[in-house]
C-alpha cells in the first residue's frame, strides 16, 4: 500500500538496505511547466540514490517530457558521485536535449514564467534548444579552498513560440528580447568550453559528522575567482570563441541577534571575444516581476531579464 501511494503521490521507495528511488508521482509530476515556447511539459522525473559505502553515495535523476504544441521531447540525467568525503569531493555528469533560458539561471524561475505566461500573458523568460553535455568535479584542496573543474559542450538553436494560450493580458511577446536576438544574431551554433575556478574562506571552521565534513562557520569573508574559456573544434564556423575572468568576494555578518549585513562584490572581464553568441554574455541577477523566488540580497531589483555586458562590469 505504501509503494502505491508513492507511485501516485511521489515520495521515496525503498529498494534495499543501499538504494532509494525518490519518484514525482503520477498525480503531482506529471505536468512539469508551461511555456509559449514549448506548451505543456508533460512526463516525469526520477531519482535513483545508491549508498555506495558508509560515506560515498552515487545519484542518478533521468527526465523525460513530451511538449504539447512543439511536439518534440525534452529530457536530460543528472547524475553525482559524493566521494572523498572529508574533502567534499563530487563529481557531475549531466547531458540531454532541452527548451534552455538564454540568461541560464540569472532570470526569472521557471516556475513564475509559467505562471505568468499562462494567466496574464506576461512571458519574460527567452529560451533556446540545447543539446549538451557536461562534466564537473568540486574538491576541498585544503581547509576552506574549493577548486572547480569543468568542461561542457553545447549545441545551440533560437526558439519561437509556438502558441499564445493564455487567460488574461496581452498578447506574448516573441521569443527573443530584442532585435539582437533575431535569428540573424542568434545562428544555430555549437559552444565547447572549460573552467577552472577556486573559492577560499580563511579559517572556516568545521564538524565531521558520520564520516562527512560539514563547514559551519567564518569570521571572514570568501574570496573567489574563476576563468572560463570557449575553443573551437574542428571547421565549424559558428563555434563560440572567447575567454572570461570573474573574481568576487562575498561575507554576511551578524550585527546582533535581529541583524544581519550581507555584502557581495563581483568584477570580471572578457579577456579575449573573438566570437561571442547571446547565452555566452554576462548576464546580471534580474527581478522583473512583481513577486520573486530569489532572494533580495542577490537580485537587482530593478533591472529588466536579460541585461548583460560583453565587455566589463562590476557589481
Amino acid at each position: 500500500t505504501n509503494k502505491t501511494t508513492a507511485w501516485l503521490k511521489g515520495g521515496n521507495i525503498k529498494l534495499n538496505d543501499k538504494a532509494n528511488l525518490h519518484y514525482d508521482g503520477l498525480l503531482k509530476g506529471v505536468l512539469k511547466e508551461y511555456n509559449f515556447v514549448d506548451g505543456f511539459w508533460l512526463g516525469q522525473k526520477l531519482s535513483l540514490s545508491v549508498n555506495t559505502n558508509k560515506t560515498d553515495k552515487l545519484i542518478i535523476s533521468p527526465s523525460a517530457y513530451y511538449t504539447t504544441v512543439r511536439k518534440t521531447p525534452v529530457w536530460e540525467v543528472n547524475s553525482s558521485y559524493n566521494y572523498a568525503p572529508l574533502a567534499n569531493g563530487k563529481f557531475s555528469f549531466s547531458f540531454g536535449n532541452t527548451s534552455s533560458d538564454i540568461q541560464n539561471t540569472q532570470g526569472t524561475s521557471r516556475t513564475l514564467n509559467a505562471i505568468s505566461s499562462l494567466f496574464f500573458g506576461d512571458n519574460v523568460i527567452r529560451f533556446y534548444q540545447k543539446q549538451y553535455i557536461k562534466v564537473e568535479n568540486d574538491i576541498d584542496i585544503a581547509n576552506g579552498l574549493v577548486l572547480n573543474i569543468g568542461a561542457s559542450n553545447e549545441k545551440r538553436q533560437i526558439l519561437n513560440n509556438t502558441t499564445n494560450l493564455h487567460f488574461f493580458g496581452n498578447n506574448p511577446h516573441p521569443n527573443y528580447p530584442d532585435v539582437n536576438y533575431l535569428n540573424t544574431f542568434f545562428p544555430q551554433h555549437s559552444s565547447t568550453t572549460a573552467w577552472l575556478r577556486f573559492q577560499y574562506t580563511p579559517f572556516y571552521k568545521y564538524k565531521i559528522r558520520d564520516g562527512k565534513k560539514q563547514y559551519i562557520s567564518s569570521d571572514f569573508p570568501s574570496f573567489g575567482f574563476g576563468y572560463k574559456k570557449a575553443f573551437s573544434i574542428g571547421n565549424t564556423a559558428e563555434q563560440s570563441s572567447y575567454s572570461v575572468f570573474q573574481a568576487n568576494i562575498f561575507q554576511s555578518l551578524k550585527l546582533d541577534e535581529f541583524n544581519h549585513l550581507n555584502y557581495r562584490i563581483i568584477a570580471g572581464t572578457f579577456l579575449s571575444k573573438q566570437k561571442l553568441f547571446a547565452p555566452d554574455y554576462k548576464y546580471f541577477a534580474t527581478s522583473p516581476l512583481i513577486v520573486d523566488l530569489k532572494s533580495f540580497d542577490n537580485t537587482f531589483q530593478l533591472l529588466d531579464n536579460y541585461s548583460f555586458s560583453k565587455s566589463s562590469w562590476l557589481e
